[in-house]
């Protein structure tokens, strides 16, 4: 993947929150204040809730979600 994004002029950057949602909600939000151009996230296993990466997906900024799906994503209200 590094290789193909450095092709591509971009860099890729990795977080981990060691399954801890406090930690996965402040990755997030310094990840949007970095103005990056892409998400590819795999949500901690008891994320319920995905008000923290609202303003991704209010945002131009793609997101992909692998493993975990939240029913918010699918079936928003």
């Amino acid at each position: 993947m590094n290789k193909e994004a450095n092709e591509h002029g971009y860099n890729v950057m990795v977080c981990q929150s060691k399954e801890k949602v406090g930690d996965e909600k402040k990755i997030v939000k310094a990840l949007l204040n970095s103005k990056v151009d892409g998400l590819i996230i795999s949500l901690y296993i008891e994320t319920d809730e995905a008000t923290h990466l609202e303003e991704f997906l209010s945002s131009e900024i793609p997101v992909v979600q692998v493993e975990k799906y939240l029913m918010a994503w699918i079936h928003p209200k």
